[in-house]
């Protein structure tokens, strides 16, 4: 199975092919939330996320002391790298997921 095969079996789809050869794939996993993965030709994988936490605190019927706070997102400071195969991006996503659903904002943890 090939690595495009292994990444569309986990709901990613391509969106652009680079001149260096790397691949890259996105993931709506919300209608806030967005996974991209980059292949690169060596074999290993990049994996970064952004979430549109303007739109979703706006969804709940908040407000941002911004002027535009449908351009406020979260993502993180470094990607997470490891060897491009459906293993290591499932586990990846489950991290990423974890540290999102770890967050309490009442607490502030």
């Amino acid at each position: 199975m090939t690595a495009a095969a292994d990444m569309s079996t986990l709901g990613f789809e391509v969106v652009q092919r680079r001149r260096d050869g790397a691949v890259v794939w996105s993931r709506r996993a919300s209608p806030y939330l967005v996974y991209w993965l980059t292949a690169h030709t060596d074999g290993s994988g990049e994996l970064t996320w952004e979430l549109a936490l303007g739109e979703y605190f706006r969804a709940l019927g908040l407000t941002f002391s911004a002027q535009d706070e449908l351009s406020l997102f979260v993502f993180p400071s470094a990607e997470l790298r490891g060897t491009l195969d459906e293993a290591w991006v499932a586990s990846s996503i489950e991290e990423v997921e974890g540290l999102l659903r770890s967050i309490d904002l009442v607490s502030g943890t």
